[in-house]
C-alpha cells in the first residue's frame, strides 16, 4: 500500500496509519471509514475481503494462494478459480 500501512488494531477493527494521517474502522461496520478517497475505495474492499473469508468458513492462512504474473497479481481462497482479489501492481 503505497504510503501507509493497514493492521488489525482490535480484533473488529482496522487501521490505516501513513501520509501523515490515521484513520480506523469497524470491521462490518455500516458507517463508512471516514475519509475514504482516492482511486481505490479501500475500506469498501477490506469488508468485501472479510465478508467473503467469513462465507467460506474463515480458513486460516493456509487457504490463501497467490498467482503473480508480470502483469498481474491474484489473490485466491481455496483455489485460483475460487472468490480471488486482484491488487494494484
Amino acid at each position: 500500500m503505497p504510503g501507509g500501512a493497514l493492521r488489525a488494531a482490535e480484533p473488529d477493527h482496522l487501521l490505516f496509519e501513513g501520509d501523515g494521517r490515521s484513520e480506523t474502522g469497524q470491521v462490518g461496520a455500516a458507517v463508512p471509514l471516514p475519509g475514504q478517497q482516492g482511486v481505490l475505495a479501500l475500506w469498501d474492499q477490506v469488508e468485501d475481503a472479510l465478508l467473503t473469508w467469513e462465507r467460506h468458513g474463515s480458513p486460516d492462512l493456509t487457504g490463501f494462494g497467490a498467482t503473480i504474473t508480470l502483469e498481474e497479481q491474484v489473490v485466491w481462497l481455496g483455489s485460483p478459480e475460487g472468490p480471488s482479489w486482484h491488487l494494484p501492481t
